[in-house]
């Protein structure tokens, strides 16, 4: 067992300060102290008790005995004491050699104030070192537990030597400042934590290691301190590591000049770094989410006016001669429409309620199919290299989409290199060992994964750019060089794929972002499917078109008519219903998001009364939960804004029995 030696200045008063629910015991499992805060819960506890009298132990499953606490110095303890109804201590067992006991360092597990109020506690009674699993209040009541710490006048019966060691062992940095932030004492934790040796900062002040900005906030801190000797002060500063990176730190701060073995201010200090990382990373997801949703939203109306500019400039250019000069013209709107379409695609990607027509598809194909593409993005001062792993996992994708994202990212590595310069491109199979975030916060399962990585020798990023270069509309570039939805857009798709992206940038160097996507055990979609090649034909059927936007519902019933087939109506699922089971319909065109019952609802009360009866869907976008009863029975999804020529093929294919997904080319 390891066994710290004391050789440190801290005086044995500060025990009692930093852990009021100590105790400790010899071999004989007999008390030979006890904290102050303990003897206040149960006042009738006295040293000479014994151990297995007053507590029980629940954690870990060992032997509660004095070898078993010496073996186990690393476990988290949990202790019920059976005197205090509800009163379950956790922490941690030292053992002293020199005196040959067992020290408990802990303090009572609660999950709220009203429970420690229970206990007749106050904040005051908690020491700084509880876990992380006792946020609620650890976190925020360790802030003021110290204000009173000052009424805390624990009898210590050991020496101070020991008391140095057990302050040694906590995996907190506690240390001893005076008013000017000059360190006078500190815990041995800071060489493991922060990689500093002590003799290196005692005697210097804590402002020359911390940032400038939060070196002002600990000046007032403390002078606030000095004035309010009871008050408890916290405070969050940024250390500079031995690597040149900033480590968040969490410390508070204690006024302890009163005491005179002490005569300085007592800090209690924690590496939150994590905490704060993944704070930020959640943070920065919930406002892509939101305004995911508010892009979804307006994208999704926006398509259903695209479809009624698209679909009557559509109407009146077939009525209108090739020779007349209105037909060069109804050409450019729909034109314009299509542009207009393209952008809030863009949107619907970023928001991630695309669409997606998905496929098995083996990535390396899929690249080369894109090679002569991407070429063409890049100038010839500008090396293009291509890399594919070797037997490369197939990957369950919209191909149309995942190669967007790819244009994406060699457009921006390409704007990243100013004259000449390399952009690499490489696929290769990942594994994922655990549970992982990415770059913006979102949790990778384990597993395979196809991993697609864009590498330039551009300009590269700083911590300030990357932190901001996902954020919709976001862009270095000058007034109307770049709309700043690229990143953006290429992160929805990929996150709408249930994959991932992670970012290295370096400044002067370059940046490399890895696209991860889920591995596929499928068989591969013939992606080649040859759109029909015969003559637009229409037809007779009885087709059912359900949708809650009046235009767009005109229009389709208009088109369709046009090719002979009879259309019925109706603009509310409910109204829809009630012609089933009197009327028959060859197939049923329905919205998917629709005020009232839903387009997946109405499709699954149509296949109970008129079982087998096809179904389309067309919508601008779809929420993911409103995908579950369509995926399952494979409905199509036709998205808007679509042309009238498009929806008949697919109309079409899918009364002949046909995937309409070949006919999407024609359209």
């Amino acid at each position: 067992m390891r066994q710290a030696r004391m050789n440190h200045a801290l005086p044995a008063e500060a025990l009692g300060l930093a852990f009021p629910f100590h105790f400790a015991f010899d071999r004989n499992m007999m008390l030979v102290q006890v904290g102050p805060s303990l003897a206040h819960v149960s006042p009738s506890i006295e040293v000479g008790s014994s151990v297995p009298e007053w507590f029980t132990l629940e954690r870990p499953s060992i032997s509660f005995d004095f070898e078993s606490a010496c073996d186990h110095p690393g476990l988290v303890f949990m202790l019920a004491c059976s005197r205090a109804e509800g009163l379950v201590l956790r922490g941690q067992m030292i053992h002293d050699a020199d005196a040959d006991v067992v020290f408990f360092l802990g303090s009572p597990k609660v999950s709220n104030l009203e429970q420690l109020t229970s206990f007749g506690l106050s904040l005051s009674d908690l020491a700084p070192h509880d876990a992380l699993g006792d946020l609620l209040v650890a976190l925020q009541a360790k802030q003021i537990a110290l204000a009173d710490a000052q009424k805390i006048a624990g009898k210590l019966v050991k020496s101070e030597a020991r008391f140095r060691e057990l302050i040694g062992a906590s995996t907190d940095i506690v240390a001893i400042i005076d008013a000017d932030s000059v360190v006078k004492y500190v815990s041995p934790a800071i060489e493991s934590i922060l990689g500093i040796s002590r003799g290196e900062i005692i005697g210097n002040s804590l402002v020359e290691y911390i940032n400038e900005e939060d070196g002002l906030k600990l000046n007032w801190t403390l002078s606030q301190l000095v004035e309010e000797p009871l008050r408890l002060q916290r405070q969050q500063f940024r250390w500079r590591s031995r690597r040149n990176t900033w480590v968040t730190l969490e410390a508070v701060f204690r006024n302890a000049f009163g005491n005179p073995h002490i005569a300085g201010i007592v800090v209690n200090v924690r590496d939150v770094s994590q905490r704060e990382e993944l704070t930020q990373q959640l943070l920065q997801s919930r406002k892509l989410d939101v305004l995911g949703q508010l892009a979804g939203g307006i994208a999704h109306d926006f398509n259903n006016l695209l479809f009624v500019i698209n679909s009557y400039a559509e109407f009146l250019r077939e009525d209108t001669p090739v020779s007349h000069p209105h037909h060069a013209d109804l050409g450019e709107i729909i034109k314009a429409a299509e542009q207009a379409a393209s952008l809030t695609t863009q949107i619907l990607l970023f928001s991630r309620k695309g669409v997606l027509a998905v496929t098995v598809v083996d990535i390396s194909v899929a690249g080369r199919d894109q090679e002569e593409i991407l070429r063409r993005l890049v100038p010839p001062e500008i090396d293009l290299r291509f890399q594919y792993g070797k037997d490369l996992d197939h990957v369950k994708v919209d191909v149309a989409q995942i190669s967007q994202a790819l244009v994406n990212l060699v457009i921006n590595a390409r704007n990243a290199i100013a004259e000449s310069g390399t952009i690499n491109i490489e696929f290769e199979n990942r594994d994922l060992p655990i549970d992982t975030a990415d770059h913006l916060g979102t949790f990778l399962s384990a597993g395979h994964y196809v991993v697609c990585s864009v590498t330039d020798t551009g300009s590269g990023m700083s911590e300030e750019v990357l932190e901001h270069a996902f954020d919709p509309f976001f862009t270095t570039k000058e007034i109307g060089q770049g709309t700043g939805l690229g990143l953006a857009t290429m992160y929805g798709v990929v996150k709408q794929h249930g994959g991932g992206v992670f970012v290295a940038s370096e400044v002067g160097r370059g940046t490399r972002v890895s696209i991860w996507l889920p591995q596929s055990s499928e068989l591969p979609t013939n992606a080649a499917i040859e759109a029909a090649s015969e003559p637009l034909r229409g037809g007779t059927e009885r087709i059912l078109v359900v949708d809650d936007a009046a235009p767009v519902l005109t229009l389709v019933e208009r088109g369709l008519g046009a090719h002979g087939y009879k259309v019925t109506a109706e603009q509310y699922a409910e109204s829809a219903l009630r012609r089933f089971p009197s009327e028959s319909f060859d197939l049923v065109i329905t919205d998917i998001l629709m005020p009232g019952m839903t387009g997946p609802e109405f499709a699954k009360e149509v296949q109970k009364r008129a079982p087998g009866t096809p179904i389309l869907f067309i919508s601008a976008y779809a929420e993911d939960k409103s995908l579950g009863p369509i995926a399952a029975k494979k409905f199509p999804i036709l998205p808007k804004p679509f042309t009238n020529s498009t929806l008949a093929r697919w109309v079409r294919q899918i009364l002949d029995g046909k995937d309409p997904f070949a006919a999407t080319e024609q359209g």
